[in-house]
């Protein structure tokens, strides 16, 4: 009895990392294949006058809330303009004045975008072929009260799924490779001890 239980929560677990990895990968490639077929498009369109554009209107931004902070205006716009001149600034050489960067714009600008398809394509894949990751792993735990969530709101536990798959399967790398650290430790502790 004991040992069938076993088999199942370990098929389970084989399952859910094996529709996670799928999963996974195929939004991978796909926000892969269309940031390619942007740059693409960006190089034969010429689009890269587009985000010289935004680092002046950036540029012109920037000074006027340095402007603003010279006159004796709020923390939170100090904050604001600290934020925004991180995000779009690096130094033109090692130790040099930052300056606002076109490329960087662009390429956080691209980031975000990845990030957004990512969210939407896992989503798409998710709703259509109904899986729904998080509930299967809430309910296979015994005594966890969060299984009554996923079961009124059976949408949760898809856009939890969905958001977990956009994130890529790099999280799911690292946690097998702990899991390996952890049991070659422990079959050489078990060698030492005997």
């Amino acid at each position: 009895m004991q040992n069938s239980t076993y088999i199942d929560v370990i098929t389970l677990a084989t399952y859910i990392f094996f529709v996670y990895l799928l999963l996974g990968t195929i939004v991978e490639r796909l926000s892969e294949v269309v940031v390619a077929v942007y740059k693409y498009l960006e190089l034969k369109l010429g689009w890269r006058d587009h985000w010289n554009k935004k680092a002046q209107q950036y540029q012109r931004r920037l000074d006027n809330l340095y402007r603003l902070q010279a006159e004796g205006t709020g923390k939170s716009l100090q904050t604001f303009s600290w934020l925004l001149w991180n995000v779009v600034t690096e130094p033109q050489y090692p130790g040099g004045r930052e300056r606002v960067s076109a490329r960087l714009i662009r390429q956080n600008a691209i980031q975000i975008g990845t990030r957004i398809l990512a969210v939407v394509a896992a989503l798409i894949l998710i709703f259509a072929l109904q899986v729904d990751i998080f509930s299967m792993i809430v309910q296979s735990l015994p005594g966890v009260e969060l299984g009554n969530i996923f079961v009124a709101q059976p949408w949760l536990g898809k856009v939890l799924s969905a958001v977990a798959i956009s994130i890529g399967t790099e999280p799911l790398h690292h946690v097998i490779t702990r899991v390996e650290r952890w049991s070659e430790k422990r079959a050489a502790g078990e060698k030492e001890g005997k």
